[in-house]
């Protein structure tokens, strides 16, 4: 028995190569007829009109679209690539962005491993119960896998360097990164039933892997632990940012988040004691300065960096930055305007907004809050840059 693996409601342009040409997402279109198999099979999916689908992505591994039962043993290390190939395009996420071409979620990467049969007319459905896994055999004409509404039909934006970065951590035996990622993807399905609270408790503990506070030599598992840790992790990539003296946010008066000047560790502060109160079964605490969603939206900005600078310091990964005007100039117009170091920089003109972040639109401008954070920062860089060269 074969199987192959695919990817049913995700979309690309071309194919991806990745990590030596060790996997390759293709495009597969079923009008083709490559296989009759999979064809199939793959008719069994539907968008969420209810319309067949026309094109699929399929991995292909080794050179190879169907596997051989004997490598099934390959199986949790395709698990840990669909984790791995999901973060790298929530890591490129552009918020707010007018046209919402590259906004995706952990949902539109679904992965099924998928048995093939010969001739067969059944379709073999496992689903997973705390009981144990279970096994129907059905009539691939009674089949019928929809859609959901809030997996959209976008092109993510796949970032296949940091995704061999972390395919390569991987196979050099260090495995710290991938339970961090995995429950971090796991807070953003954009799914009506996993609620707000969930998601900021479970990021917060993505975050906490990351930074390791808890473990022996590392900064202790409390709300100081979890501020210093991301302060030095960031410590040589972004400027302190201080607290503005008339900030239009309100700020408890008492405890460590009234005496911190620095934004940095009082947002870390912010969402950990949001997030130690709701884990403890509490009601969203009343005197955070930032709200649940903010929350969850600053965290979704965050994490990837934190991700990609620990990558940088093993030298897996190398940040993205602006490019130098003391060179060549004449590509300015063709890098990266979403580079890492304009995120890291934005870190801090998205916390001093007292304005709430995930505002659409501003009463006077035709800007979401989130993107006039962004080009502040931005233009913070190319004045100071023109300012030393000046």
């Amino acid at each position: 028995m074969s199987y192959f693996v695919f990817f049913p409601w995700l979309k690309i342009r071309e194919t991806i190569s990745i990590s030596d040409n060790n996997y390759e997402l293709v495009r597969y279109a079923l009008e083709n007829l490559d296989d009759p198999r999979i064809d199939k099979i793959l008719t069994c999916y539907k968008d969420f009109e209810g319309n067949n689908k026309s094109e699929f992505v399929l991995l292909r591994v080794q050179g190879k679209i169907l596997l051989d039962d004997a490598e099934k043993d390959k199986i949790q290390s395709l698990w840990r690539f669909h984790h791995y190939l999901a973060f790298a395009a929530l890591a490129e996420v552009e918020f707010f962005e007018p046209c919402r071409s590259n906004y995706t979620n952990y949902s539109a990467f679904k992965m099924i491993i998928q048995n093939v049969q010969g001739t067969s007319e059944n379709i073999c459905l496992s689903a997973k119960k705390k009981d144990g896994q279970s096994l129907e055999l059905k009539r691939i004409t009674d089949a019928r896998f929809i859609q959901p509404y809030h997996v959209q039909n976008t092109l993510p934006k796949i970032n296949t360097v940091l995704l061999t970065a972390l395919l390569k951590e991987e196979t050099s035996g260090n495995t710290d990164l991938w339970l961090p990622i995995s429950t971090f993807n796991n807070t953003w399905r954009d799914e009506e039933e996993f609620d707000f609270i969930s998601e900021l408790v479970n990021v917060c503990a993505a975050m906490q892997g990351i930074l390791k506070i808890g473990d022996r030599n590392n900064d202790p598992a409390n709300e100081n632990g979890f501020a210093n840790g991301l302060s030095k992790l960031f410590e040589s990539h972004i400027q302190k940012i201080t607290k503005p003296e008339n900030w239009g946010r309100s700020v408890p008066d008492r405890g460590n988040r009234a005496t911190d000047p620095n934004l940095l560790s009082l947002w870390a502060r912010d969402i950990y004691n949001t997030r130690s109160k709701l884990s403890h079964g509490s009601i969203p605490p009343k005197d955070s300065i930032w709200d649940i969603t903010e929350h969850l939206l600053l965290a979704a900005f965050i994490f990837p960096l934190m991700v990609k600078t620990v990558l940088t310091q093993q030298s897996l990964y190398k940040l993205t930055t602006y490019p130098s005007l003391d060179k060549d100039n004449t590509n300015l117009s063709n890098f990266d305007t979403n580079c890492d170091e304009l995120r890291l920089r934005a870190i801090g003109t998205l916390l001093v907004q007292s304005e709430p972040l995930h505002a659409q639109e501003r009463k006077q401008y035709n800007d979401s809050i989130w993107q006039t954070a962004l080009k502040m920062a931005d233009d913070l860089f190319w004045s100071e840059r023109i300012d030393k060269i000046s």
